[in-house]
């Protein structure tokens, strides 16, 4: 698959991830057993950050702006246009 992605692990095992594919930039997918959630946004958001925070909430970012997880809900944080960043596994902020 071309282009970045961004992947984090929660606590239970489950793997978010976001893709900046054209086709699938505007969805997160939280990956559990083999089974497939996906979340639709109405506006593309190019993922290329996913971090689990030590608190246990995630944080979400892309060209498209910055999300927050917490308690099963994804508001926007930032529906901003930020430079292309992302963190490589294991990297400590």
């Amino acid at each position: 698959m071309k282009g970045t992605s961004a992947i984090a692990a929660d606590r239970n095992g489950a793997v978010w991830m976001g893709f900046s594919a054209s086709s699938m930039s505007n969805k997160l997918y939280r990956v559990t057993n083999g089974k497939f959630d996906t979340y639709t946004f109405p506006n593309r958001i190019n993922w290329t950050l996913a971090y689990r925070a030590v608190d246990g909430t995630f944080w979400f970012g892309g060209s498209g702006g910055l999300l927050h997880l917490v308690h099963g809900k994804l508001p926007p944080v930032a529906p901003v246009r930020f430079p292309r960043f992302r963190t490589r596994a294991g990297e400590r902020t």
